[in-house]
């Protein structure tokens, strides 16, 4: 059996937008954690708002400027 086809398209109400964006970074932020717990690495997500800006996650928790230039080295 083959999944159905599932149409995408901007949101258009500025509102929904903004909860739809809220859920998935949090959900995005809860995944990112997981494989982090579960694989024992280190990770950092960046996530862009439409309307407010950047939003970051790092784990384990620290500040993302000091995870940055060590991977800058690992490339």
């Amino acid at each position: 059996m083959r999944r159905q086809k599932i149409e995408i398209k901007k949101i258009e109400k500025k509102r929904s937008l903004e909860v739809t964006f809220s859920k998935r970074r949090t959900g995005l932020f809860k995944k990112a954690s997981e494989l982090c717990f579960l694989c024992s690495v280190e990770a950092a997500v960046i996530v862009f708002s439409p309307g407010r800006g950047p939003s970051s996650s790092a784990t384990p928790p620290r500040t993302l400027s000091s995870m940055l230039p060590a991977s800058r080295d690992q490339l």
